[in-house]
């Protein structure tokens, strides 16, 4: 065998077996939590994270709960779905339905662009079960000095307490019967009877807010801590049947 020509001088030799470095860095992926609201402010609703690029749908799905989750309302694996972005001829943005079992083929697809993360429609499934009647408290909301004081909900004979309502044309009837009556332990009350007749005047016009409570001690509720219902929720008793607080829990109200 003829011997191994020797190297050029200033030649860098590479030892025999010593892998070459890479510098392959880890794919990532955009993922867009999308609202049901439509319309120009609709986009403008959207949160996004970068997240390590998944290896199946199940981790997709983990990863957006992870770190999108704090904005989902029911934050369970097997209520959000992903969807494969397309575009219409106008290159506005759309969002495709996916099947998770052709998941790595969508990710071949959907490399350096985005993938859509949305709650599943189970309004509709949950609006079918009977509404269930019974009692709320029902406590005012009074705000001055940017603070928001709520009626007593547990002095003895005193807290106003109506059928569960099954609308909001129902909470407003409701809610105009005890002020013309018994009426709530809160300051301002009397400007606030005559703030709220003027407002409810026209259902569709007026601004009286509802909202539930989401705090407790010894489970028993308080009215410590609060969300708004849904705007949605005004219009579709659907969705109000399914946020109105449960039977011996706090319905609050305010005015705007």
């Amino acid at each position: 065998m003829p011997p191994s020509a020797a190297p050029d001088i200033g030649q860098a030799v590479k030892p025999s077996g010593t892998p070459t470095p890479t510098t392959n860095k880890p794919r990532l992926l955009t993922l867009v939590l999308l609202t049901s609201g439509e319309g120009a402010n609709a986009k403008d609703k959207e949160r996004y994270a970068i997240v390590r690029h998944p290896a199946s749908y199940q981790e997709t799905v983990a990863s957006a709960l992870k770190a999108l989750g704090r904005y989902v309302s029911d934050p369970r694996a097997e209520n959000i779905e992903l969807l494969y972005p397309i575009y219409d001829k106008d290159g506005g943005r759309l969002w495709a339905e996916t099947d998770p079992e052709d998941w790595d083929l969508i990710m071949e697809a959907v490399s350096g662009k985005e993938v859509g993360v949305r709650e599943k429609d189970h309004l509709a499934a949950k609006s079918k079960a009977p509404f269930a009647n019974g009692s709320v408290m029902l406590t005012c909301g009074h705000t001055e000095n940017s603070n928001t004081t709520w009626s007593g909900v547990y002095a003895k004979d005193l807290t106003p307490k109506i059928d569960r309502p099954k609308s909001y044309r129902e909470a407003i009837e409701s809610v105009k019967n005890i002020l013309n009556t018994q009426g709530f332990s809160v300051a301002g009350e009397m400007n606030l009877r005559s703030k709220f007749r003027s407002t409810s005047k026209n259902l569709n016009d007026s601004k009286v807010k509802f909202h539930s409570f989401v705090s407790s001690k010894g489970g028993v509720p308080t009215t410590d801590f609060w969300t708004d219902f849904p705007d949605e929720a005004y219009t579709d008793d659907e969705i109000w049947r399914i946020v109105v607080p449960k039977a011996h829990e706090i319905l609050g109200f305010t005015l705007h």
